[in-house]
């Protein structure tokens, strides 16, 4: 079975038992916190991308406003710049590029389904 998302983007597609994968960071289990609790790695992308979409923000801000750990702030940030869906400005903010832009929407869709099956 093929990916809901385009396939040029940085989710590449189904991985084992229905996750996804996208560069640079594990497979992400797109149904975790319904069953436990905690977000899923889709859900913290989906959160960090969000907080970048505002035009450019401070570290800080993105491990606050995503409710992220120093530790795994720094991971997904990484992992996020180097798949160029953010970008550090000058100032040394984070903002989000066109790639991000389009994986967001994207994401949006699909999380937006999930919520719904969820429901």
């Amino acid at each position: 079975m093929g990916s809901a998302v385009s396939p040029g983007g940085p989710i590449t597609g189904k991985g084992r038992c229905g996750h996804w994968k996208l560069d640079g960071l594990r497979e992400l289990d797109m149904v975790s916190t319904a069953m436990n609790g905690r977000r899923s790695s889709a859900e913290i992308v989906y959160d960090i991308l969000r907080v970048c979409d505002n035009g450019g923000v401070n570290k800080t801000a993105i491990m606050y406003r995503s409710n992220l750990s120093y530790t795994l702030l720094k991971k997904y940030v990484s992992s996020l710049s180097s798949q160029e869906l953010i970008e550090r400005t000058m100032e040394g903010r984070f903002r989000i590029t066109s790639k991000g832009q389009e994986t967001l929407g994207q994401m949006g869709i699909l999380m937006g389904t999930l919520r719904g099956l969820r429901a």
